[in-house]
């Protein structure tokens, strides 16, 4: 369920994305941001409770008022908090134990990957778009988001492997 719950909040994140570019609205900007923690909580909790999906919504929903009541730079601010505990949280479960740990452990160094891939487009982009280079690293911003896509989806793997390595664990 919760692998389906996080598909969900990622494809609400393409589209929310999609919205505000589209039309450049503070709303879906803000619906964007909040699509893109909420996927990251998802997996957070995921990979450490029996019951992700109500802590998810509860978490989610902190930081959804969060997001409106800050709109600067509270979004990226928990997002990287977020993003650097599943990291840790992905590390210590894979590494404790061997089973699912070779596969899961690829997986989160495939999504760093592409994470850091897709972070250094978005850096390309955000210097160049108002200099003269700027209408020649365009592309630069859609290769952000193919991969933070990427690094999302390689994290929910990873985190699937490690749930089916420890049923028990999981509920």
């Amino acid at each position: 369920a919760w692998l389906r719950f996080f598909a969900v909040l990622l494809a609400l994140t393409g589209l929310a994305s999609a919205l505000f570019h589209a039309t450049l609205w503070w709303s879906g900007q803000k619906l964007d941001e909040f699509f893109e923690n909420a996927a990251v909580i998802a997996l957070l909790h995921a990979s450490a409770v029996r019951r992700p999906l109500a802590r998810t919504f509860v978490h989610a929903s902190a930081v959804g008022a969060l997001v409106c009541l800050v709109p600067v730079a509270a979004a990226e601010l928990h997002l990287v908090a977020a993003l650097v505990a599943l990291l840790r949280r992905g590390a210590r479960l894979a590494a404790a134990d061997a089973r699912g740990a070779p596969a899961a452990m690829r997986a989160m160094r495939s999504g760093c990957m592409c994470g850091l891939a897709g972070f250094a487009a978005w850096l390309v982009d955000k210097a160049a778009c108002n200099s003269a280079l700027g209408a020649y690293t365009q592309q630069a911003h859609g290769v952000w988001h193919i991969g933070t896509a990427a690094a999302l989806w390689s994290a929910a793997e990873a985190v699937r492997l490690v749930r089916l390595a420890h049923p028990s664990d999981f509920g």
